[in-house]
């Protein structure tokens, strides 16, 4: 059990890594966090296949590694650029970029030469046509900036987009540059040149390899490799990740998601007598979800009654569950029923369903449910009154958001 509590708040912290402006440190912090949770299972297991939880559990982590590109920069000294004397037959400066990354699993190098033209945004004219005064000008400048260059001046620097992908083999993961950008400092930094690196991938294997996968898995990701590279060859990776129908297949989960909801409660709802002006929240819920295999999900809900908070708060807490279903990563529906105990001793069933509007971690939820709560009435006989216990029946619409993993 312990170990299980320590799993679920390692991937809680794993998924809550930034999603903006993600570095190299961050896609390393995250393939350490991997493996560190692949070998403490296998240690665990005795020889014993992963759950479909464990397994579901590595999944989603290697979808939030892969959700990103992870971005280099020399401005920073994640890169090192390192500018060559300027070569006079060529008219260009050689530009060295490099990294040593992953505790030297991956060494990065390129290079580029820029033209004298580029740099300084002038005509460049070739020595032998050039005036006594554009030759005093031309050697003025190269000097000047072979200067700056020595000084370690940051004129021109680096950024380097890489893209990762779990391989084919155990702990193998493939690091994707996926575009080489080079600047020129100034108020607004100035791109002088770029280059498409992905036909220049680089393979790095965590040490040590942790093989968990059965032979059906291992197949699997045979499969998806050959779709990926397949598919390379006209589109990038995220085209293939929205086109393959069989990867679609293999991201869906159940939901996972922690919502705030706001409902409005009807019990004869006529959309044309609706004045959005004078609506009254009813209820405020909180709601934590936890998905079960791929399509279903279980969960918590909790919330009070808006209605008697001026008076004697009434809350009510209780369980839900359902079914969904994952469109483009993006559209989430899903249908839910759930049971819950109020503080002034009513009970409530549900039923429902609605929309989930991912947006990376961040979620909005728009839900219907269809209400059967019990409800004490007083019914009139010839010779008494009697206390019954009568269903009452509502509509409740609700609005929500949150985060998901």
């Amino acid at each position: 059990m312990e170990f299980r509590k320590k799993l679920i708040l390692t991937f809680l912290a794993f998924s809550l890594f930034p999603v903006f402006g993600a570095d190299i440190k961050t896609a390393e912090g995250r393939i350490d966090s991997i493996e560190s949770i692949k070998a403490a299972l296998f240690a665990s297991k005795n020889g014993e296949p992963f759950s479909r939880e464990e397994n579901d559990t590595i999944r989603q982590m290697y979808k939030v590694l892969e959700g990103e590109d992870y971005t280099v920069s020399s401005l920073t000294d994640d890169l090192n650029l390192q500018i060559s004397p300027y070569d006079i037959e060529s008219a260009t400066w050689k530009i060295n970029i490099s990294g040593d990354y992953f505790r030297g699993l991956l060494k990065f190098e390129r290079e580029f030469e820029v033209p004298y033209s580029v740099i300084l945004e002038k005509r460049f004219i070739p020595p032998a046509n050039m005036t006594e005064h554009q030759r005093a000008d031309y050697e003025y400048y190269v000097n000047e900036y072979e200067n700056r260059f020595i000084a370690g001046e940051k004129i021109i620097y680096a950024e380097v987009t890489f893209r990762i992908t779990h391989w084919e083999n155990a702990s193998q993961y493939r690091v994707l540059p996926r575009e080489i950008r080079l600047y020129k400092a100034a108020k607004h930094s100035r791109l002088i040149d770029s280059r498409d690196g992905k036909s220049e991938p680089e393979f790095i294997v965590h040490n040590p390899p942790i093989e968990y996968r059965t032979e059906r898995q291992i197949k699997f990701d045979s499969n998806r490799i050959k779709r990926i590279l397949k598919n390379e060859e006209k589109e990038n990776i995220e085209e293939v990740k929205e086109n393959s129908s069989e990867e679609k297949y293999y991201d869906q989960s159940g939901r996972r998601c922690a919502i705030i909801t706001m409902d409005y409660e009807m019990e004869d709802f006529n959309f044309g007598d609706l004045e959005f002006s004078s609506l009254e929240l009813d209820n405020a819920e909180g709601r934590l979800i936890w998905g079960i295999g791929k399509f279903f999900f279980g969960g918590l809900e909790f919330g009070i009654d808006l209605d008697s908070v001026k008076e004697e708060p009434i809350y009510s807490f209780g369980l839900a569950g359902g079914i969904n279903y994952t469109f483009n990563g993006v559209f989430r529906p899903f249908i839910d029923t759930g049971i819950r105990g109020r503080s002034d001793n009513k009970a409530v069933v549900k039923f429902g369903g609605g929309m989930d509007f991912l947006m990376g971690h961040f979620q909005i939820t728009l839900g219907y449910n269809y209400n059967i709560a019990s409800s004490k009435s007083y019914v009139r006989t010839l010779t008494s009154e009697e206390k019954l216990f009568l269903p009452k029946k509502f509509s409740t619409y609700y609005l929500g958001i949150g985060l998901n993993w």
